[in-house]
């Protein structure tokens, strides 16, 4: 694989950083219902979503249409996070860089 650039590093640190404060900008028992149900892996995976809805007193399929909701979500949330960054970062350099002027 080839070396990760400082751009992608920058990127992948920032996507994050917004993953995280949309995370938590939710109210604790959703962020731990989206943690618990996109834990561990294969097998124990299927049983530990099973339980989950169980607790939850609903389907499966219930808990499913619930958590891609939550993750659309949290999807949005991150695009916003990460295109008012962005604008941030390009009102900042329009404002240090050096005004040209007609000839």
């Amino acid at each position: 694989a080839a070396p990760e650039s400082a751009d992608d590093a920058a990127q992948r640190e920032a996507r994050h950083a917004a993953l995280e404060a949309c995370l938590g900008s939710l109210p604790p028992r959703t962020q731990q219902l989206v943690l618990r149900y996109h834990a561990d892996d294969g097998r124990q995976r299927i049983d530990h979503r099973k339980q989950l809805a169980d607790e939850l007193g609903i389907a499966l399929n219930a808990l499913r249409i619930r958590v891609h909701r939550l993750r659309a979500q949290i999807e949005d949330c991150v695009r916003a996070r990460l295109d008012r960054d962005l604008d941030r970062n390009d009102r900042g350099r329009a404002a240090t860089s050096p005004r040209r002027t007609s000839p």
